[in-house]
């Protein structure tokens, strides 16, 4: 029998080559390891991500990018009025606090996809989520625009999102084409 059954269903075929590799996925995980490994992940993911972050010199336009309060990063204006209510004035000594704020939106990544994961009646899907948990976790791009695109998390936050409603209702939008 093949890893995701005798299904003919051709929308999966795209995942079904991305994840069918990944055989340890099909072992049941209860929840409670499921959740350690995202936490795990979350953590590995946090330490590339400071780490980086501290290679990577201070400069450009990112001192004028936390001083201005813009409409079109909005939620990112709103974090950095939070932090420097709580934090005081972006200085050499607290810069790296400021830069980190990618880590909030991978956060609610990882919560989101630990959610489906374990919420999810669909197998699938389910599988799909852990394994790009595991994707973001190590993807240099990630990191990377989490340190100079601070607000681009937001983007592909709500981008996982879209993708997971999207295929979510993809049988549904199947049987409307029949």
């Amino acid at each position: 029998m093949h890893f995701f059954g005798d299904t003919q269903n051709t929308s999966w075929l795209f995942i079904r080559k991305f994840i069918d590799p990944i055989r340890f996925l099909n072992m049941n995980l209860s929840n409670k390891r499921l959740a350690y490994i995202f936490i795990l992940l979350y953590i590995t993911h946090v330490t590339f991500s400071i780490r980086y972050g501290l290679e990577v010199p201070w400069g450009g336009d990112e001192w004028a990018s936390y001083n201005i309060f813009t409409l079109m990063a909005l939620p990112f204006s709103v974090l950095v009025s939070f932090l420097k209510s709580i934090l005081g004035p972006i200085n050499v000594d607290n810069y790296i606090i400021y830069r980190q704020q990618g880590i909030f939106w991978t956060a609610l990544i990882f919560i989101f996809l630990y959610n489906y994961s374990i919420r999810s009646n669909n197998k699938l899907l389910s599988n799909f989520a852990i394994y790009l948990s595991v994707f973001i976790a190590f993807n240099p791009y990630v990191l990377q625009t989490s340190q100079f695109f601070r607000y681009y998390q937001l983007y592909i936050f709500l981008s996982i999102i879209i993708t997971f409603i999207i295929l979510q209702c993809n049988p549904l939008y199947t049987k409307k084409r029949k």
